[in-house]
């Protein structure tokens, strides 16, 4: 069995607005692929977090993305390196276009 994941209000909120955004301009099979993609990665994730490159350490904690499969997002995660047993945090889902150079995504870590 895997690590747990946990959810920042921010990436809630950000999947929230996405699914919103798709509900007006896109197809409900278009949601259902972002909840496919994300589902997806919930279950690869638990049990290979190291998988996304990583952008920041913060104390033991790495800060690491990897890109939504056929999709044009990233989700920013986290976790502490250090206890095998400790959650994985979603801190961002981001566009790929987005502008991620003023912002850390470690500002977003519980």
């Amino acid at each position: 069995m895997g690590r747990r994941i946990r959810y920042t209000a921010a990436f809630l909120d950000a999947v929230a607005a996405q699914n919103k955004w798709l509900k007006r301009n896109r197809t409900k099979r278009d949601r259902q692929r972002l909840r496919a993609a994300l589902a997806r990665f919930r279950q690869t994730i638990t049990a290979n977090p190291h998988i996304g490159f990583e952008s920041e350490k913060v104390g033991s904690f790495t800060v690491r993305a990897f890109p939504v499969s056929g999709l044009p997002f990233l989700i920013w995660y986290s976790f502490d390196e250090r206890d095998p047993k400790s959650a994985i945090w979603f801190l961002m889902l981001w566009h790929e276009s987005q502008d991620r150079t003023s912002v850390s995504p470690s500002q977003y870590m519980p």
